[in-house]
């Protein structure tokens, strides 16, 4: 019953017509207002903890996963997160928090406003908190162009390298092309 009056005090004190909160915040409070964390979630979240598989913040602001196992490993970090937060900054920051979100904040300005920090910062303080290093992130490829022989082209994660080994072959292939196409347009205008 708790869990269910939370979630509408937190729909009046947050709704206005631009945007919601993140589900993570959502949850959380009407998981925290039902008191401590039940056995069956902290065994999630304590087992999610010593493997390192904690769920992104990024990821449960949305709508949680589908998988039963990951939606209440969603809804035992929603607690931590805001367990977390009202431990470490206290409630009159959690009621600005609020308070800025009823004002149609995105999920990142309304935590940089508030607690100085953006949702990866949240993630990787909240994981510290746990006793966890920051999330390693994968490095993000640079597409560039790559043509084939044929002259179709997609885009890919090559080096500098091999774009321009196949811009100077489709140059190669090209070139007349380009001197044909001058050549008449040369012509046209002299008529």
């Amino acid at each position: 019953m708790a869990h269910e009056v939370a979630h509408l005090v937190t729909y009046q004190m947050t709704y206005n017509p631009y945007s919601d909160i993140p589900t993570w915040l959502n949850e959380g409070l009407s998981m925290y207002a039902e008191g401590p964390l039940d056995p069956t979630f902290q065994s999630l979240l304590d087992r999610a903890i010593s493997e390192d598989t904690l769920i992104s913040v990024q990821s449960i602001s949305s709508n949680f996963p589908a998988s039963a196992t990951e939606a209440e490993l969603s809804y035992a970090e929603s607690y931590s997160l805001v367990e977390f937060l009202i431990t470490t900054y206290g409630r009159d920051k959690m009621l600005s928090l609020l308070s800025v979100f009823k004002q149609g904040s995105t999920y990142d300005n309304a935590l940089q406003e508030v607690y100085g920090f953006d949702t990866k910062g949240l993630d990787n303080l909240w994981r510290q908190s746990l006793g966890l290093g920051p999330r390693e992130e994968a490095p993000t490829p640079q597409p560039t162009l790559k043509i084939d022989f044929l002259g179709c082209h997609a885009a890919s994660a090559t080096t500098s390298h091999d774009s321009a080994a196949g811009l100077g072959i489709l140059g190669i292939f090209l070139l007349p092309v380009i001197g044909e196409i001058i050549r008449v347009r040369a012509q046209r205008g002299k008529r």
